[in-house]
């Protein structure tokens, strides 16, 4: 999940993003590689992988005799996704110029990657390129910020700690709708397209300890952060309050996420 312009993280965030942003996606990386329907032996690319949650799902359902790469902009992501798979090919390079050959793929997905690259239509274009006739493209993005509370306070305690500038960075989360994703997938040449909204309900830990925690492995935790030594601590607070509604007695959270699924057939 990292782009040019987009999605940028240091030092151990990484680390945090592998810990703390997994439980977000685990379901929606079910329903993604569920979607493209992997067997046993087949070929798969990872654009935008992150530390690898779809990556290492797809290794799992292609099997040993199956092939899967991710690819990242990110080093420090990619060193985390090593350590994780290292039966997973990894390489460092951009979603619009990808190191493979034509048609080297029954499969690539695009696991909350596409709104961070930093040209669509030429990230888009490499994943066609490297799709052999007949394979098949998956991709997930959030749906509208309404459809994940979480997000909603997130976007509102941010602002409110770190101001409106922070606020705007975290929008390029949400700067891919669904109308643009499924416009530039068929520009790239993919046919059959399907679009669907998946809703899941996610258990979170208690907001004291997750909320700075998940927040700093993401860009814009670096502005709550440098706006003070209390700021963290502030924003988990806000974060609390705000979703009070969806706290249960032991202080866990149970709260729906939503996320756009594309998928169509070269």
């Amino acid at each position: 999940m990292d782009g040019e312009s987009g999605f940028q993280v240091v030092g151990d965030a990484p680390v945090r993003y592998e810990r703390h942003v997994s439980p977000i996606m685990a379901p929606f990386v079910g329903a993604l590689v569920d979607a493209v329907r992997l067997a046993p032996g087949e070929a798969v690319l990872d654009v935008g992988c992150g530390t690898g949650f779809a990556a290492r799902e797809a290794a799992r359902r292609v099997g040993a005799d199956g092939r899967v790469e991710g690819v990242d902009l990110n080093s420090g992501m990619l060193a985390v996704a090593a350590e994780q798979a290292p039966e997973v090919g990894w390489s460092q390079a951009s979603a619009e110029a990808l190191p493979f050959e034509d048609g080297e793929f029954d499969v690539v997905l695009c696991q909350q990657s596409a709104q961070f690259f930093a040209d669509l239509d030429a990230a888009l274009a490499e994943a066609a390129r490297v799709t052999r006739r007949g394979g098949r493209f998956g991709a997930t993005v959030w749906a509208s910020l309404e459809g994940s509370p979480f997000f909603v306070a997130q976007r509102l305690a941010i602002e409110a700690i770190a101001g409106a500038e922070a606020a705007r960075s975290f929008d390029a989360a949400f700067a891919c709708p669904a109308r643009v994703l499924v416009s530039a997938v068929r520009r790239a040449g993919f046919s059959g397209l399907e679009s669907r909204d998946v809703t899941a309900e996610v258990r979170l830990p208690r907001l004291d300890s997750f909320a700075p925690l998940q927040l700093a492995a993401l860009p814009w935790g670096r502005a709550v952060a440098d706006a003070g030594p209390t700021a963290p601590a502030a924003y988990a607070d806000m974060l609390a309050d705000l979703l009070n509604p969806y706290v249960g007695a032991d202080q866990s959270v149970l709260i729906p996420f939503a996320s756009t699924l594309v998928t169509g057939t070269r």
